[in-house]
């Protein structure tokens, strides 16, 4: 009785301890030979069930020694625990049961009785228990004895199972709350922070700086007297921050206020951007108020410069639209790029021409006469304007050179001049239109064009490219396409 005692013991102890398969399964089959009198005893467990244990219960060097196993040898790997030895049995995948149930163990010695016990973890087949040798053989009673205390060692399993996978949830959820990129701040119901993610903790507490901003945030919503609501919080110095909050209230199954949860947004760039663009499109506004003044006022022959300010206006103001509303929207159609070319080539001589320059046009490559797929009026659009800001900025009788090739898998087309031809060389900063108005709020009395980042956006749209770059005394304006289309 004695011995039973400290099987049992040794048992529970496993049980309690740490989650270790191979100590517990050990201690399983200890438990099982003394308390019924077995020679001895072991455990197998089917392939599936030590996949799905093993990675829940399993130490790294065990993991390491399985993954190893699988990945040189791709073989089915039965797990084996018996008389506190653990070991690893290799298949064959084509072996005959190969992954079912099976002696592992002992196979040398003279099997006179046996008791098999199947193993269930939660209503799966885990494995089998199987007990050897008793003298005088196995009785009911204890089969009966056995299959009480395997109920018991399957509970506690299931029980370990499920708090493992508690705490991978438990994990993965706090890694998802750290991610958000919002702010988010979980309250108890007196306003008492519980618990913040870094989003939050990065908009309150700047590196070196006191927080002076958190109880400007909160009284405002604890005294709101609804469950939801919505609020803009600007924080100044040292935080100089506008934030878009939204909050949510949840009560008990008696209506009382358990939790207030907060979600905070960092909107100051884009209210900073919002407030530049009515600026600008005020500025402009102004400017036609008096355009549309003057033209009205002079003769017919002033007219005509007067309409061509009028139309540029009103082109960036297009342009302007356009760029803010976010990503351009393009049509995949299919041409070719001589296509393309030789369809916007009149209107261009027709534009340099009349602006005094000439642009040369070279043999194209046979690749031109592949399929790609774009939006063939965009990028006439795209080339037509790089035309028009050159043909506005240049000295006049300047010769333009085209060039077209195909390297690296895109599609090349570069406008060179030279550097000196320029009434005054383009500024590369002219593509981040962004930056085009801040320059010009910085002197509204400059000259504006959005031209450039409006090709930007078209190229970009085509999973391609516009750059502006000076090697030497040549200057070359280059829009880039993907070969074959985006």
């Amino acid at each position: 009785m004695e011995q039973v005692t400290r099987a049992i013991l040794d048992l529970w102890q496993a049980l309690a301890a740490e989650p270790d398969m191979g100590r517990l399964l050990t201690a399983v089959v200890r438990a099982a030979e003394v308390a019924t009198g077995a020679a001895f005893g072991e455990i197998v467990l089917t392939n599936e069930s030590w996949a799905r244990l093993e990675y829940q219960f399993a130490q790294p060097a065990e993991l390491a020694l399985l993954e190893n196993l699988r990945d040189r040898l791709g073989r089915r790997i039965i797990g084996v625990v018996t008389n506190a030895q653990a070991t690893l049995q290799v298949e064959e995948p084509g072996h005959p049961g190969a992954g079912m149930p099976q002696s592992a163990c002992h196979r040398g010695e003279t099997i006179t009785s046996s008791l098999p016990l199947p193993l269930h973890v939660e209503g799966n087949p885990l494995g089998l228990l199987t007990l050897f040798n008793k003298p005088g053989g196995f009785s009911a009673d204890d089969r009966e004895f056995m299959e009480t205390f395997l109920g018991q060692v399957t509970t506690t399993i299931e029980r370990e199972l499920m708090r493992v996978r508690l705490a991978r949830i438990e994990t993965r959820l706090q890694g998802i709350f750290e991610a958000i990129g919002d702010g988010l701040l979980v309250c108890d119901r007196h306003g008492k922070p519980l618990l913040a993610n870094r989003a939050f903790r990065a908009m309150f507490f700047p590196p070196g700086q006191p927080n002076q901003a958190l109880p400007a945030v909160l009284p405002p919503l604890l005294a709101n007297p609804n469950d939801t609501g919505l609020q803009e919080v600007v924080l100044l110095k040292p935080h100089a921050r506008v934030l878009s909050s939204s909050f949510v209230r949840t009560r008990d199954a008696q209506g009382k206020v358990q939790e207030m949860i907060l979600s905070l947004r960092d909107i100051t760039l884009s209210k900073r951007l919002d407030q530049r663009f009515l600026q600008l499109i005020s500025v402009l506004i102004r400017r036609l108020d008096q355009l549309l003044t003057a033209l009205a006022r002079r003769r017919a022959t002033a007219r005509r410069r007067l309409t061509c300010r009028l139309r540029s206006i009103v082109r960036n103001l297009v342009h302007l639209t356009e760029l803010k509303a976010g990503p351009l929207r393009v049509d995949k159609l299919p041409l070719t790029i001589r296509e393309w070319l030789d369809e916007v080539k009149p209107r261009l001589d027709r534009r340099l021409t009349a602006a005094g320059h000439r642009l040369h046009w070279p043999p194209l490559p046979d690749e031109a006469d592949e399929m790609v797929f774009a939006d063939g009026a965009a990028l006439q659009r795209a080339l037509r304007t790089l035309i028009g800001f050159h043909a506005a900025r240049l000295i006049p009788g300047t010769s333009i050179d085209l060039t077209v090739a195909l390297a690296a898998g895109r599609w090349q087309i570069s406008l060179v001049t030279p550097r000196s031809a320029w009434k005054r060389p383009p500024d590369p900063a002219a593509l981040d239109w962004q930056a085009c108005i801040d320059a010009f709020l910085e002197e509204t009395n400059g000259r504006f064009s959005l031209g450039l980042a409006y090709i930007r956006q078209i190229m970009e749209a085509h999973k391609g490219g516009f750059a502006c770059s000076t090697e030497g005394e040549r200057l070359t304006f280059q829009l880039t396409l993907p070969h074959g289309g985006f």
